[in-house]
């Protein structure tokens, strides 16, 4: 009998998804020559490379539960911030129906899987070392994209959710998975961070990236470019702070990075409505969530990573309990 799709490794997998993708594709008006993968991990994204010359970045919703109306917000909001801003990020492509979101069932998945192809952007992934001068443009950059957003109109079809809690609304998983770690000390976190996103949904909300990091961004030439916004909600401007900040930590030069991102963004946690306390709690509470995305998703890999991972977030949040900073530099996965 063959494997089901979660049994599958990461060559498996891709290898199935490979005729999904050219079934998203086929409803595009693009002459392929070469398929090649870029990442598989929460979704999907493949290099693809046209007869003509072109290239664009085909993006599966392979895990994401995004709606029709969701990924219609993204793709509409993403082409305003093209032609209305001088933000670089890819231009989402059209079908030849003449819409931006291609759907065809998938049989890897057993369902119904959602796609957008969006333009190439030139550079590399800022990544790590993260340079303070591309830290200072992911604030400018986060910014841009909060001042566009805030008199941004949704066109009809297309609509964006604040979300739940800091754990977007899916099951905590963890403590069936990892009896031994110290939930209590999870729970905590996760509990004061869905105190504070209740206060701050009570504000007015504009959609925000969510996910901008170092991964998200490339830098080229000394020019910032945005890319995936999948996790694009209706928030307030200090969750994308919060967010971006989670991530940045890992630096080696952390505190001269965050100093920078803070100077581009033009603002401070006060200013965003939360104290510094606050601001670090909702930066630790972004740890739990990612534990437990290792164990709700079908991607092949995360489930033997996820003992680690758990078990590094539960020093770190052990540290942010004892000094009140979140600092991810104490426990590393190569540690």
């Amino acid at each position: 009998m063959a494997k089901s799709f979660d049994e599958l490794g990461k060559r498996g997998q891709v290898s199935r998804l490979k005729s999904t993708a050219l079934d998203l594709l086929a409803q595009y008006p693009v002459d392929i020559r070469e398929l090649k993968l870029i990442n598989h991990g929460f979704n999907t994204t493949f290099a693809v490379s046209a007869s003509d010359g072109s290239k664009y970045a085909l993006r599966i919703n392979t895990n994401s539960l995004r709606d029709e109306a969701e990924m219609n917000a993204e793709v509409a909001w993403v082409s305003a911030l093209s032609a209305e801003t001088d933000l670089r990020v890819p231009t989402p492509q059209t079908t030849k129906g003449g819409a931006q979101i291609a759907e065809a069932w998938s049989e890897p998945l057993n369902r119904k899987a959602r796609g957008v192809l969006y333009s190439w952007l030139p550079g590399k992934n800022a990544g790590i070392p993260l340079a303070p001068a591309t830290a200072e443009a992911m604030g400018r950059a986060t910014r841009t994209m909060h001042e566009h957003a805030a008199g941004f109109q949704m066109p009809a079809g297309a609509g964006l959710k604040p979300i739940k809690d800091v754990m977007f609304g899916y099951e905590y998983q963890i403590d069936r998975h990892m009896p031994d770690l110290d939930h209590s000390l999870f729970h905590k976190v996760v509990n004061e961070g869905n105190r504070l996103v209740k206060k701050l949904n009570s504000a007015a909300l504009i959609p925000i990236h969510y996910d901008l990091h170092m991964w998200n961004v490339k830098w080229m030439r000394g020019k910032l470019s945005v890319f995936d916004f999948d996790d694009t909600i209706l928030g307030t401007p200090v969750m994308d702070a919060y967010v971006t900040l989670f991530y940045i930590r890992i630096s080696p030069n952390a505190e001269e990075i965050e100093e920078a991102y803070w100077r581009g963004l033009g603002s401070a946690p006060a200013e965003l409505g939360v104290t510094p306390e606050e601001f670090e709690w909702l930066v630790a509470s972004r740890a739990p969530l990612l534990v437990n995305e290792f164990y709700k998703n079908n991607t092949a890999g995360f489930s033997e990573l996820a003992p680690k991972y758990a078990k590094v977030t539960e020093t770190r949040l052990k540290h942010f309990s004892d000094t009140g900073r979140f600092d991810p530099r104490v426990a590393t996965m190569q540690g």
